[in-house]
């Protein structure tokens, strides 16, 4: 889910091309077109750790772009490997309001899994699968935005936690 290009950093921070390449010094990437696009929960730490920050009609923007460049049929349940350590770094640069918007994604989450999943060895892993649930784009553009473009999580929850869950689980399955 590489979706924000430098192009629309520049035009939805107002910023030159020259900053947002600083600040993306080693940010993992992958080639689209004749560009670079990164990850909207990899961006969004770094730009809060920047003097300027990230304002909510930034994080807006950014939000639309991600949206709006995402592939209808995109896979977007499987987080990667990596998935664990960016969430944590994602988590920690959420304000106070954003962090109430993930709890209450995060409980939704936590309730669809005990109604619909039989396998106890899920929860086994729950606080990994808690935490990974940051990086999903449309929980993220939720908890950046207050928009109730939500998953319907008694769907969502079991396929989330199979895909995501660490290897032993997706052994067993």
């Amino acid at each position: 889910m590489f979706t924000i290009t430098i192009p629309d950093l520049q035009a939805c921070l107002r910023v030159s091309n020259k900053t947002p390449t600083r600040w993306l010094a080693g940010c993992a990437r992958e080639r689209a077109g004749c560009a670079f696009a990164y990850r909207l929960s990899d961006l969004v730490p770094r730009i809060r750790a920047r003097p300027r920050g990230l304002s909510a009609a930034e994080a807006r923007s950014l939000v639309e772009v991600d949206r709006a460049k995402r592939e209808f049929d995109e896979d977007t349940l499987y987080l990667g490997e990596d998935a664990k350590g960016r969430a944590e770094h994602l988590i920690a640069s959420l304000t106070a309001a954003e962090r109430e918007r993930f709890a209450y994604c995060q409980s939704q989450f936590t309730a669809a899994l005990v109604e619909k999943l039989l396998d106890r060895s899920v929860f086994e892993h729950i606080e990994t699968l808690r935490t990974v649930l940051a990086l999903h784009p449309d929980v993220l553009a939720h908890v950046l935005t207050s928009d109730d473009v939500l998953p319907d999580w008694l769907i969502f929850a079991p396929a989330f936690a199979v895909i995501n869950a660490p290897t032993p689980l997706m052994e067993a399955a």
